[in-house]
Formats: C-alpha cells, structure tokens, sequence
C-alpha cells in the first residue's frame, strides 16, 4: 500500500500502531516486531514514519497507553499527544 500510494505521487506518513493496556508480554513483543518492520519498510521505500507508539505510550508503563477511558483508545490527551507528533512530522515535509 506504501509503494503503491508513493508511486501515485501522494507524500506516504507510516506511523506505528498503538498500545493499549490489554495487551499481555506476547502480543506486546509482536506490536514491537510490527512497529520495527513498519519503521523499516518505511525506511527502505524512502518513505516518511511517525513513532506514534511512543507519542501514546505511558512512560511510567511500558506498553500501556498514557491516558485512556476504556484502556483501548487514547484519552483527549492522548490524542494530542499523538497529533503533535504527526504534525511534528508533517511539517518536515513542508517547505518552510
């Protein structure tokens, strides 16, 4: 989907998936391996990545989310935390 919408001339932002405070050490370590494999694929295709795992991620718990009502979504700060990051990414791309 990546070379596909790059070879169509569009401007490719790959971000990581998020966590979310259900998931146990196994589907912890395959986020991990699906986040490195994202950060990689994006690096080898010469596309754009965002690290919104860490934008989300409650430093205090590693692999949970910083804020969330349901331990599924982010919470409103979440949310910004992790728009900021996208924008903090997006503004690379634009001429300043």
């Amino acid at each position: 989907m990546y070379q596909l919408a790059a070879e169509a001339g569009i401007q490719v932002v790959a971000c990581s998936i998020l966590p979310y405070d259900g998931a146990g050490p196994v589907v912890l370590k395959r986020m991990r391996e699906v986040n490195d494999w994202i950060r990689t694929r994006s690096t080898e295709l010469g596309l754009n990545y965002c690290d919104t795992y860490s934008a989300a991620e409650d430093p205090s718990r590693p692999g949970k989310l910083s804020g969330t009502a349901d331990g599924l979504h982010p919470d409103v700060e979440g949310y910004r935390k992790i728009g900021e990051a996208i924008t903090e990414t997006l503004e690379k791309l634009v001429p300043s």
